[in-house]
């Protein structure tokens, strides 16, 4: 059959088409094949697959890592000046140790390190009562109570006895720490004598008023 005019027109551009569809035909074009709709799917598949499995590594470089004390700002304590309670700051400890897995050991020093004013002279007489990072805490939490009232602090000053204590140590230590509660403003001579008067044991007691007036 004979082609018309407009058949012959169009038939290079339909053999070209041709080509292009078929591939490269030289060396230059070679490597430039554009990859049929399966494999494109594939091609994506894996991608999504490599990306859920790089997010869900452990080894991911989003992974929050453990910081030690030393490397993280807390701040410090000191009753006079801060602005939150001795509670919240030992719970923001306690949220950097969960956090962390800080040892007991390690949280212990992270927060008497940073105890400052009233806080810090007791931390110097309360340390060795502290071997434990809850019972720093709490005697910290129980020492700084902001919201009691000064007749209940000075009745519990005065009713703390020796005989509730292990040892004459731990008594002038707690008694101390109670004395320094009321804020006072006491000489160090009256403080003693605050704490003699509270010894029980009548033996040890004159015992004590005579060293305290001889020395």
């Amino acid at each position: 059959m004979a082609t018309t005019q407009n058949e012959e027109y169009f038939r290079p551009e339909r053999e070209n088409q041709g080509d292009n569809m078929a591939g490269p035909s030289t060396s230059e074009n070679k490597g430039n094949t554009v990859p049929s709709s399966e494999n494109w799917a594939v091609f994506f598949q894996n991608m999504m697959a490599g990306f859920q499995n790089s997010k869900s590594s452990p080894t991911s470089a989003v992974e929050y890592r453990k910081l030690k004390a030393s490397e993280i700002y807390l701040p410090s304590f000191d009753p006079d000046e801060c602005q939150f309670t001795a509670a919240q700051w030992c719970d923001e400890i306690e949220n950097h140790k969960q956090r962390n897995s800080w040892t007991d050991y390690e949280t212990r020093n992270a927060a008497f390190i940073r105890l400052q004013g009233r806080a810090k002279k007791w931390a110097a007489r309360s340390y060795p009562l502290c071997k434990t990072w809850e019972e720093l805490k709490e005697r910290l939490t129980q020492q700084f109570i902001s919201t009691r009232r000064f007749y209940d602090l000075f009745r519990d000053m005065v009713e703390y006895t020796s005989d509730q204590a292990a040892t004459y140590i731990e008594y002038s230590t707690n008694k101390m720490a109670l004395i320094d509660r009321l804020d006072t403003g006491w000489g160090e001579s009256n403080k003693i004598e605050v704490v003699i008067s509270g010894i029980t044991d009548a033996q040890v007691l004159v015992r004590c008023h005579v060293f305290h007036f001889v020395k």
